[in-house]
């Protein structure tokens, strides 16, 4: 895999999906390392936004295009809805019905969360959020909430059913660029730029923990485990730190 932007294993953890910053979309067997399917996009676009969400990918560009493709089949699936805008960080609901993406209406500020029904490929309501960026977003695993953290170091919980904004929280000042809930949603893991991540009660935003190394040349997501009982974390100097979450925060006791 050459220049790797992103990557991720679908559903059932034997296929890993890549995005190379020649814009190669690949799936890989985790069984024997062999390529199994590759969708040439023919573009050099380090912007390019990737979001898994069972075998589905859904990946959005800098020209306003939207695209769902089938990893596990290598088949593209459908193009959603042309926002004939800048689309910036995406994001899948749960049951895949729904795609979500930061969209710079008309190619200005400020931007809006442009949401699409999957399977017809069909535009839904859009959010304003009159900031200039979204820095990263994540669906709860119950999908009835989003997060959205944005380039004025806030965090906003979207009501999905309705798309309304439930309530907003501060960030870290050096931003944030990766979100992970735990099982139950009751607690929010932010990557920050400045090499460190928070960890904050989705219920009042409060902050109950936080860690950081001095290497501030790299970023890291920050994720729980499917079960919420740890967390991991890249570090600066090239290992992986693992993290026990407090029995009263753990989904499973």
């Amino acid at each position: 895999m050459q220049r790797g932007l992103h990557v991720g294993f679908l559903a059932g953890d034997d296929i890993l999906v890549s995005l190379t910053l020649k814009g190669s979309l690949q799936s890989w067997s985790v069984a024997d390392g062999a390529l199994r399917h590759e969708l040439k996009l023919d573009t050099i676009q380090p912007e390019l936004a990737v979001a898994l969400q069972g075998d589905s990918v859904l990946l959005t560009s800098p020209q306003g295009h939207a695209l769902l493709w089938d990893a596990r089949q290598g088949k593209r699936l459908r193009e959603l809805e042309n926002a004939s805008t800048p689309l910036e960080c995406c994001a899948l609901s749960p049951d895949g019905r729904l795609a979500v993406a930061g969209a710079h209406e008309h190619g200005n500020l400020p931007v809006v969360l442009r949401f699409w029904e999957t399977a017809t490929g069909k535009a839904l309501a859009s959010i304003p959020l009159g900031v200039h960026y979204v820095k990263a977003m994540a669906f709860e695993p119950s999908g009835e909430r989003l997060a959205v953290a944005t380039s004025a170091n806030q965090l906003h919980l979207i009501e999905v059913a309705t798309l309304k904004r439930l309530r907003s929280f501060a960030t870290p000042a050096a931003g944030a660029h990766g979100l992970s809930f735990n099982p139950d949603g009751t607690l929010l893991v932010i990557a920050s730029g400045m090499a460190s991540f928070v960890v904050l009660r989705t219920a009042d935003g409060q902050i109950l923990f936080r860690h950081g190394d001095d290497n501030d040349m790299q970023l890291s997501s920050a994720l729980f485990s499917p079960d919420g009982r740890t967390l991991v974390w890249g570090q600066g100097n090239g290992m992986v730190g693992v993290w026990g979450v407090a029995p009263e925060h753990s989904a499973i006791p």
